[in-house]
């Protein structure tokens, strides 16, 4: 997580990417789950040098207000790309594995830190 970090800028697709896989590895996977690689040492390593990271992980959360998170491959393509509004994006359809219902009740937004459509469900 660190190196991703480090190697991007504030508000890259990458570092959502991340966040919101870290935050979904959080919230769904117990202190052994796949032979300790995400157990609470680790993760609280990974906030604990990552300051960005853990800015980004409570900004998630804390825009949870009690809904259930996704899993993040299941968000629409958009999210993890940028291009103008007025261009037409490649990626129309979700990701592969993503549930048509959630593309259809929420069209990509490129603010994930606490407005816009993509919020109410992250």
């Amino acid at each position: 997580m660190k190196l991703c970090y480090d190697l991007t800028y504030e508000n890259s697709k990458l570092r959502l990417y991340a966040a919101r896989n870290f935050v979904y590895c959080t919230l769904s996977m117990t202190d052994d789950y796949a032979g300790g690689l995400w157990n609470n040492d680790i993760m609280h390593q990974a906030v604990s040098d990552c300051g960005d990271l853990s800015k980004d992980t409570f900004a998630i959360l804390r825009n949870q207000s009690g809904k259930v998170f996704k899993k993040p491959y299941t968000a629409p393509r958009c999210e993890y790309h940028q291009h103008a509004k007025e261009e037409k994006c490649g990626s129309e359809t979700p990701a592969q594995g993503a549930k048509d219902e959630w593309w259809s009740d929420h069209p990509g937004s490129n603010d994930w830190r606490g407005s816009g459509p993509t919020s109410d469900q992250w």
